[in-house]
């Protein structure tokens, strides 16, 4: 049997590559989240164009950053109007979480500014399935039936988000007093 030398270089070069793919991903993570960061911080300070370039960075290194996506779709939509693409961020969201309440009522804000009210009222609805103390999707969808002349069901949903803010008493259940002023 003939032994070949160890090559100490080869090995070395192998060690290294290791090493640095490990530590390159951990890298890219943290600059993810530091992009992140620094796009959400844009998208609340009115930079859009900003923010959609750092939240993007965070998704090129995580392409599986689900707030980034919804992030970013806010900054689409709020800040350029595109409701489009926001869908689209909005979408890729839900697909990573299909529990993210949020994203659910965002991305039915911008179906129903498309004129897309029974898509925009599917997403309320799953968006309140979700989270039924959400004040903000009941508003949504109360706005979306008044705009399709569903009169009974817009109040619903106003008489709800109004009681979830704390604006409007619920009924109670027992008798009351009536109090003289």
């Amino acid at each position: 049997m003939h032994n070949k030398p160890i090559d100490l270089k080869k090995i070395s070069f192998l060690l290294f590559l290791g090493v640095f793919l490990v530590c390159g991903n951990i890298f890219a993570q943290d600059t993810a989240k530091e992009a992140f960061a620094k796009g959400t911080e844009c998208c609340k300070t009115g930079k859009y164009d900003e923010a959609i370039i750092n939240l993007s960075r965070a998704i090129e290194l995580n392409v599986n950053y689900m707030d980034a996506y919804s992030n970013r779709g806010v900054a689409y939509y709020y800040g350029k109007g595109n409701a489009d693409q926001a869908i689209s961020d909005f979408s890729k969201a839900i697909e990573l979480n299909p529990k993210h309440a949020m994203a659910y009522n965002n991305r039915g804000t911008a179906y129903a500014y498309k004129g897309n009210l029974d898509q925009a009222i599917s997403d309320f609805s799953k968006a309140i399935e979700l989270n039924s103390n959400y004040a903000e999707a009941y508003n949504n969808r109360s706005v979306a039936y008044l705009t399709k002349k569903e009169y009974a069901k817009s109040e619903i949903d106003a008489r709800k988000a109004k009681t979830l803010r704390g604006l409007l008493k619920q009924p109670s259940s027992g008798t009351t007093k009536k109090v003289q002023p």
